[in-house]
């Protein structure tokens, strides 16, 4: 690397795992993106970007990338980081295989890699917005901050990807740029300084695909150490890609969120009461954004029955997720790891 050595060192860490479900298109558009942000952050132009009042974080880059080497091939990965993160006096990066169990166990891993001051965590399957970089940095500027966390949006194409703008975990895409905090993060927008990581990396709940980041944040709340989010740090996810893929998030996040609400330890959480009040509070929710808020999202009127419909059967997956895994624990701990 032969940029400004002056400069403090920042490390992305992008996981390779979600591409096995994503399209391949999304993580090179990821990649453009990433490339063209860290070269505009070195120029006055990123300035414009930022929120009133915050300071520009410059620093050069170390872009690590994590695989699963028995499920995925290194040319064919080399190749598309060759082509999307062109040689640069600002960044270098580094392809990692990653013989660990899964998502978080890749994030983790990648941080224990990483030589930066900061740690800058983006997934393979969403694509920054422009300014993300810079409003997801400049927070750190402040010695106080610890975490940052961006705003995750659902991009809302064709009828799977508007009901699930409305209906999923993710918000809307944020109307107000603000700097604020908040009591969670998204895994797949998030910064934090180093040693704040190291010092609480993701605890891997066993036989589940996520909420690991649910976990993280207790900790970190229980450690006295805030998230500050800043909503113009924004980036943009897709919608579960097909059929299968729609049907077995929704069985899989059932799971997770059992053993998520098992791990809290609060009393009923984990109840088969509360997972019921859980699914009607779910459906009722769906139902009503996409009554209620479905122009924002560009859905014709007449998409209204197939979303409703679509919302329904979800969070019925999600309910029948839940069940078998207290039926069937241990089967149910190593399937559908998505």
């Amino acid at each position: 690397m032969n940029a400004n050595h002056d400069l403090p060192l920042a490390s992305v860490v992008i996981e390779w795992e979600n591409v096995k479900l994503s399209e391949m298109d999304r993580c090179r558009q990821m990649l453009d993106a990433l490339s063209a942000q860290i070269a505009e952050l070195q120029t006055p132009d990123a300035e414009r970007h930022l929120l009133p009042g915050m300071t520009l974080l410059r620093a050069r880059f170390e872009i690590i990338v994590l695989f699963d080497p028995e499920a995925l091939d290194r040319s064919v990965i080399e190749g598309i980081l060759s082509a999307h993160l062109p040689p640069s006096p600002w960044y270098e990066w580094r392809l990692l295989s990653a013989d660990v169990d899964g998502y978080y166990a890749q994030k983790n891993y990648g941080a224990e890699h990483a030589r930066g001051e900061w740690l800058v965590f983006i997934d393979s399957d969403v694509v920054p917005e422009p300014g993300w970089l810079a409003n997801l940095m400049a927070p750190l500027a402040d010695a106080g901050r610890q975490v940052v966390a961006g705003h995750t949006f659902l991009d809302p194409e064709g009828l799977l990807g508007r009901t699930f703008a409305l209906t999923w975990f993710f918000p809307l895409p944020s109307k107000e740029r603000k700097l604020g905090s908040a009591s969670h993060f998204f895994a797949n927008n998030v910064a934090f300084r180093r040693d704040c990581f190291i010092a609480h990396p993701y605890r891997l709940l066993g036989g589940s695909a996520r909420g690991a980041c649910t976990q993280m944040a207790w900790e970190l709340k229980e450690n006295g150490i805030g998230i500050t989010l800043n909503t113009a740090a924004q980036v943009s996810h897709a919608a579960p890609n097909g059929l299968k893929h729609y049907l077995l998030r929704g069985i899989a996040q059932g799971r997770d969120d059992l053993l998520v609400s098992r791990a809290s330890k609060k009393p009923g959480d984990a109840s088969l009461f509360n997972s019921l009040r859980r699914f009607l509070r779910w459906e009722w929710r769906s139902f009503r954004k996409i009554l209620t808020k479905h122009r924002q999202v560009g859905m014709p009127f007449w998409q209204i029955p197939g979303a409703l419909f679509v919302a329904g059967l979800y969070y019925l997956m999600l309910l029948f997720g839940d069940l078998a895994t207290r039926l069937w624990p241990e089967k149910m701990k190593e399937a559908i790891q998505l």
